[in-house]
């Protein structure tokens, strides 16, 4: 119960300041942003820092929940295991495809080194999963009417 009551308190505080932070950053000019580092200081960097906290404490939260319910709901770790091993696998197949070729990009930069097969990865990473959702989402669909 007291937990509740400080996420809610914790999520207030961060509204808050992100209102805050989003009132500063419209009140400035755009070419004073981009132009002044001082307002940078004063109006980018407290949102950015918000932003990073925010993000920092909803990933702990989301660990320490997860762990927590692999904890108390042994016989469900199993699924969360094949699942975790199976998203290994998908990522390591996807980084055995990708390719290290370098590539150049707009402006004529050229992208070298481990970034490009990181990011093919990430890409075939996703069309899988994209992929396997469909699939998943057909085949429910399937199920459900032969079921009728």
């Amino acid at each position: 119960m007291k937990s509740a009551i400080i996420g809610r308190i914790a999520s207030i505080v961060i509204m808050v300041l992100a209102v805050v932070f989003y009132v500063l950053n419209i009140t400035n000019d755009a070419d004073a942003i981009e132009m002044d580092e001082s307002v940078q200081a004063i109006a980018v960097d407290p949102s950015m820092y918000l932003a990073y906290i925010a993000l920092g404490i909803t990933a702990v939260v989301a660990i320490l929940f997860a762990i927590y319910n692999v904890v108390t709901h042994p016989k469900q770790a199993k699924g969360v295991l094949f699942g975790i091993i199976g998203l290994a696998v998908v990522i390591g197949i996807s980084y055995g495809v990708a390719s290290s070729e370098p590539v150049e990009i707009a402006g004529g930069v050229m992208v070298e080194g481990n970034t490009p097969k990181l990011v093919g990865m990430g890409l075939i990473t996703f069309y899988i999963a994209a992929g396997l959702a469909i699939a998943a989402v057909i085949v429910s669909s399937v199920s459900t009417l032969t079921k009728r």
